[in-house]
């Protein structure tokens, strides 16, 4: 693995957030995913350094994690409580406005 910057972990943070956001019913609140779900769709030889950077999301409370009846899996989903958070991301924001439907799908759930 290699060590990231500080810009490539935030594009990466991002990406795996608008991933959740994207999605037709996202992940917030009482709806999860299997966390190892987020790294998917990421190149392989980044996968390393995804779940290290879905690890710090973790750690800083923007996702929430529980452990599974099943095995040492995990479940996620995005904490209801730092979406204003998350929405002052620059790259959620750029986003937003060269999409008007995701920014729309976004006000209605918050």
């Amino acid at each position: 693995m290699v060590k990231l910057t500080k810009e490539e972990k935030e594009n990466i943070k991002a990406d795996i957030l608008l991933n959740i956001l994207k999605k037709a019913h996202p992940q917030i609140g009482g709806k999860h995913t299997s966390c190892d779900n987020l790294v998917k769709g990421f190149p392989k030889n980044m996968r390393g350094n995804v779940k290290k950077v879905r690890d710090e999301l973790i750690k800083d409370k923007i996702l929430l994690s529980k452990p599974t009846n099943y095995g040492d899996k995990k479940e996620c989903w995005l904490n209801p409580k730092k979406i204003k958070e998350i929405m002052r991301m620059p790259r959620i924001i750029e986003t937003c406005k060269d999409d008007p439907f995701l920014k729309q799908r976004i006000d209605k759930y918050f």
